[in-house]
């Protein structure tokens, strides 16, 4: 899911500084949702899961970073 959220926010903004602020951004929401899981009856924080969702992150970034070299990206933004 981060790595969909992510791959996403880089097709739209494919500026690598952009890139880094949409991997950011998918970090600091997994990090936030694992926090707010601890105020639901029967969740909890686990680590893992946040190494999960910023795997999942640079997943997106990575696959975006080569589909924006080979010119992919480009020929599906337009």
């Amino acid at each position: 899911m981060y790595g969909i959220l992510t791959f996403l926010i880089t097709r739209i903004h494919p500026w690598h500084w952009k890139m880094l602020s949409g991997w950011l951004f998918s970090i600091f929401l997994g990090i936030a949702i694992e926090y707010l899981q601890e105020y639901i009856p029967g969740r909890r924080f686990e680590w893992e899961d946040i190494i999960a969702n910023s795997a999942g992150s640079s997943c997106g970034v990575i696959l975006a970073l080569i589909l924006f070299q080979f010119g992919i990206l480009q020929k599906l933004k337009s």
